[in-house]
């Protein structure tokens, strides 16, 4: 009999093959320099920082559309005003925030993200961030390791 050993994904795998590049908004920008910020490099989320760079939270374009559909209901001209928010009101701060460390498995963490349904994980160690998983960072390293 043959015997393999069976690779455990960990989160590290898949960031070093995506890359450490970690991005970040001061979490009083306006929520339109955010979502503008956040169309040109092409993310569904980014970590938001206080002035001093630590962690304040995570901003997410689920976060932004939650708040719309909310005011929507409750008042149409609403909608308008949000773009003069900032980041912190409809942002997950850092007390409500999941996060995974690089040594989690992969498996766990989407089995975490689909029960919570979230797209999105900063991944923080010893209060340093590594980066953020996404749902698609899982699926892209599996399809490409297959």
């Amino acid at each position: 009999m043959i015997a393999f050993r069976i690779h455990m994904l960990r989160v590290r795998d898949i960031l070093a093959a995506k890359g450490n590049t970690i991005y970040t908004i001061e979490k009083t920008k306006k929520i339109d320099d955010a979502l503008s910020y956040m169309v040109k490099n092409k993310l569904s989320s980014c970590l938001a920082v206080n002035k001093d760079g630590t962690i304040a939270g995570v901003f997410t374009a689920r976060d932004f559309l939650r708040f719309m559909d909310r005011v929507g209901k409750e008042n149409h001209a609403g909608k308008s005003s949000a773009f003069n928010k900032t980041v912190s009101d409809l942002m997950t701060s850092k007390d409500k925030m999941i996060y995974c460390s690089p040594s989690d498995s992969s498996r766990r963490c989407r089995e975490i993200m689909c029960q919570l349904r979230i797209r999105n994980m900063p991944v923080i160690e010893d209060g340093e961030v590594h980066g953020i998983l996404t749902m698609k960072d899982i699926a892209d390293y599996r399809f490409s390791v297959t």
